[in-house]
């Protein structure tokens, strides 16, 4: 169950990654979050890459969200994922 206070912002996320799914096989932005993170990346480095595109609170819902859409394994297993969300007041095992 995602927290109410991250309701909005996932509800957001969603549409987008509906709205994107109709394209023809291109990656969602919450599997290129993922795959970024797979690839080693940190949420601050991949935060860097569209810091002008989001404000930091809202890049940390956005990243909460992605990882629960496209790599819920991240959530468990990358400390440094768990760590970012968490100083954002953001709970990975909600």
């Amino acid at each position: 169950m995602i927290p109410s206070a991250h309701m909005k912002r996932f509800a957001a996320i969603v549409l987008v990654v509906v709205a994107v799914a109709g394209c023809e096989k291109k990656a969602t932005l919450s599997e290129a979050f993922c795959s970024d993170l797979r690839k080693g990346l940190t949420p601050m480095n991949i935060y860097g890459g569209v810091r002008d595109q989001y404000e930091p609170k809202e890049f940390a819902d956005l990243a909460y969200g992605f990882a629960a859409i496209s790599c819920p394994e991240q959530l468990k297993t990358n400390e440094t994922l768990r760590l970012y969300l968490e100083n954002w007041n953001i709970d990975p095992d909600a």
